[in-house]
């Protein structure tokens, strides 16, 4: 049996031997960090600012000023900005993918690809889904 200042002697070993894991584990981590390299970049893309205005004066145009002066508003769009050229580029890049899978012989593709080749083929084939109308819809509906 342990007498109290065993006991005590005991837990505070225990709680070195933790707080040295600990302290071992951050430097281990903090190292590791260290090796990654990252950047610092802000996002903030300083062609767009309007450096004639102050930014206390009209921070929007600040900001905003020079993008506004050199973006046209495509005439098939009611608004234009970063996001619209994303999704354009996202769609263009999955037409791409999408084009690539279909032009390969089945055999070579891969069963998620193959879905998506048979899903694209049934999707784009219009006299088809004219001729089966809301029936499929139909059937699904009376399954569930």
């Amino acid at each position: 049996m342990l007498t109290s200042s065993s006991k005590v002697l005991f837990i505070i070993t225990i709680i070195m031997v933790v707080i040295s894991c600990a302290i071992s584990t951050k430097k281990t981590i903090h190292h590791q960090i260290q090796k990654q390299p990252y950047s610092r970049a802000s996002g903030i893309q300083l062609e767009n600012i309007n450096q004639k205005i102050r930014p206390q004066d009209d921070f929007y145009q600040y900001v905003n000023g020079a993008w506004l002066n050199k973006t046209v508003i495509p005439e098939d769009k009611s608004s234009y900005g970063s996001f619209t050229v994303l999704r354009n580029k996202s769609n263009a890049d999955l037409r791409k993918i999408i084009d690539q899978i279909s032009q390969q012989p089945n055999a070579k593709l891969s069963t998620e690809n193959k879905k998506i080749k048979n899903l694209y083929a049934s999707f784009m084939n219009i006299e088809k889904r004219n001729q089966l109308g809301i029936s499929p819809l139909i059937k699904i509906s009376a399954a569930s």
